[in-house]
């Protein structure tokens, strides 16, 4: 079963290759701004507005249906970008930083007993103007219930991680006739 090759700005790191060899399902939104990496983290995870409750709430019931572990609504973080760590095994939101070089990239993940999903962001320098910031999911199913639950809240995770890049563009500023966060999506 094959999956659709990562664009080369992404491929070039290897953890990135190696999270999409064995991925499921990956997607990716990018914005262009001018920040660091650790601004454009610290953005992405501290948006949290009230239609995220709702949601997770909603994720409550699905959970109970098919017998998944769910905590509660998601409490809002804050992660200043002088706080983003790098190191794995560093919390960050219900995340668990996996990895990262500041500057470069950074992955983090969260596990459950029918999936494992990871968040990445990679930057990508570009020769003129403001770098171009990617947030990528990648997932990995575990059981039967992986693939289900998962396409079930499928649009709901499209929806959160483009605000998610949406957010990051407003309050990082995005370059001026920028488009808005962009997506590429592929699954195997």
């Amino acid at each position: 079963m094959g999956s659709a090759p990562l664009p080369e700005s992404l491929s070039r790191i290897e953890a990135i290759r190696a999270l999409h060899a064995s991925a499921d399902h990956w997607d990716a939104y990018t914005v262009r701004v001018e920040a660091s990496l650790s601004q454009v983290i610290s953005a992405a995870l501290s948006y949290h507005p009230w239609w995220v409750d709702v949601l997770f709430r909603v994720r409550g019931v699905v959970a109970r249906v098919l017998r998944l572990q769910h905590d509660g609504v998601a409490e809002a973080w804050e992660l200043p970008p002088e706080q983003v760590r790098y190191e794995p095994g560093a919390p960050a939101s219900f995340f668990t930083v996996h990895g990262g070089e500041e500057g470069r990239y950074w992955v983090a993940g969260a596990e459950d007993r029918h999936l494992a999903a990871q968040l990445a962001f990679i930057a990508e320098p570009m020769a003129e103007g403001p770098a171009r910031y990617h947030l990528v999911t990648f997932v990995h199913y575990r059981d039967w219930t992986g693939p289900l639950y998962f396409n079930l809240i499928l649009p709901f995770h499209h929806l959160i991680v483009f605000a998610m890049a949406r957010s990051v563009r407003r309050s990082l500023g995005a370059a001026a006739a920028e488009p808005g966060p962009r997506r590429c999506n592929q699954a195997r």
